[in-house]
């Protein structure tokens, strides 16, 4: 409806207010928003590892942690890889060479020849 009001053109909007509230739904107990809820709640259960006596699966958080645990133990296994490499290696000098071996007697056991001075600090 147009209103000519002093030379100008107004459009004049009619509202429509209802004093009646829309009816509750009545889709009865389990609404789409429910359903979604629990399906979110079961979810997270099964990732929890709290159903694992039922689904037999020990969680996905449990599962990550066991990963990690895993490349943790495989760093270990290299460095010690290394540490016996290098165990090896010296295991090889004490048995062949003789000044490396004179070097970890004074080194370890504290030994001197006999024409040398000890100074004691």
């Amino acid at each position: 409806m147009v209103c000519r009001s002093r030379g100008e053109r107004v459009l004049a909007v009619r509202r429509h207010y209802s004093s009646k509230k829309a009816p509750a739904p009545t889709g009865g107990f389990l609404t789409p928003k429910r359903l979604w809820l629990g399906i979110f709640a079961v979810w997270l259960l099964f990732i929890s590892g709290i159903l694992q006596t039922y689904t037999g699966s020990p969680g996905v958080l449990q599962a990550f942690r066991l990963y990690q645990l895993h490349q943790n133990k495989i760093a270990q296994l290299a460095e010690m890889e290394l540490k016996i490499a290098e165990l090896e290696k010296e295991e090889k000098k004490l048995q062949t060479d003789r000044a490396y071996i004179e070097q970890e007697i004074r080194r370890v056991l504290g030994y001197v020849h006999s024409d040398e001075i000890v100074f004691q600090f």
